[in-house]
């Protein structure tokens, strides 16, 4: 019995596809599963797993797209994805068509890490963070 780490973060989106895709291609998270669920007042939820080296989101759709909130709801800022070579990362990414917050990765000498952040599908913050 006890605690284990974390299970997951739960993402919502108002196109469960189009962000499956977008982690799948540019972060290479692997497909898991997916189910939907039949809600009270005929709503569905459709609930798809991706993976990476046990980072697992979970992308929630809901037939209800008032529940299909956008950005830095609630107390959650942002989630980190760890890498190695970030600059050459971001590079690609940005060949790619993705757009981050900052031209360049930022330093931090306490931290004695370097962190970028772009948005999501549904405007999620992403942090992409490299100890060095």
């Amino acid at each position: 019995m006890g605690f284990k780490g974390l299970a997951h973060i739960g993402i919502y989106t108002s196109d469960i596809c189009k962000t499956k895709q977008f982690y799948m291609d540019y972060f290479d998270f692997k497909f898991v599963n997916e189910v939907v669920l039949e809600k009270p007042n005929n709503i569905t939820l459709k609930i798809a797993f991706l993976d990476l080296n046990g980072l697992v989101l979970e992308i929630l759709e809901s037939s209800d797209q008032s529940v299909s909130r956008k950005g830095s709801g609630g107390s959650i800022e942002h989630f980190a994805i760890r890498v190695e070579h970030l600059d050459l990362i971001v590079n690609d990414l940005k060949t790619k068509g993705l757009v981050f917050e900052t031209e360049k990765p930022l330093q931090n000498e306490k931290l004695n890490a370097k962190m970028i952040f772009l948005r999501g599908v549904s405007e999620e913050r992403i942090e992409l963070f490299e100890y060095l």
